[in-house]
C-alpha cells in the first residue's frame, strides 16, 4: 500500500495507520493528565495513549489523545491490537485528535507545510 508523503498524513491517514496492526509495533503507555473542562458534562480528565508506529522505514512514537473515560483501561498495555480494536470501536475521526508537539522529527516533519 502507497503512503502519502509524511509531511502530507492527515489525522483520517494517522488513524488508518493506527487501525493497521502491523505498522504499530507496540502500544506504550497511556498517560492521564486534567485539561479544560467540557461544557457538555464538565469532564477535565483527558488521556494520551503513546504509540510506537512506523511509516515506510521511519519507527516513531505518536500520541493519540482521547476524552473517553473507558480509555483509563489501557493504563497498562499488554497487547497493542486490543487498544486498536477498542479504537476502532469506538471513536470516529473527529473524536480522535493527534498531538503533534511530541519532540521528534516525525512529529516536526509532519508540522512542515
Amino acid at each position: 500500500m502507497n503512503r502519502p508523503p509524511i509531511n502530507e498524513v492527515t489525522h483520517a491517514d494517522l488513524k488508518t495507520l493506527l487501525l493497521d496492526e502491523r505498522n504499530v509495533l507496540e502500544a506504550l503507555y497511556c498517560i492521564p493528565f486534567e485539561g479544560k473542562a467540557r461544557g457538555s458534562d464538565g469532564e477535565k480528565i483527558w488521556y494520551r495513549i503513546v504509540f510506537r508506529v512506523r511509516i515506510g522505514e521511519e519507527v516513531s512514537e505518536l500520541v493519540l489523545m482521547s476524552s473517553r473515560r473507558g480509555t483509563r483501561k489501557y493504563r497498562a498495555f499488554r497487547d497493542a491490537k486490543k487498544v486498536l480494536e477498542y479504537i476502532d470501536e469506538n471513536f470516529d475521526v473527529a473524536e480522535v485528535n493527534f498531538l503533534r508537539k511530541v519532540d521528534n522529527d516525525f512529529n516536526s516533519r509532519l508540522e512542515q507545510p
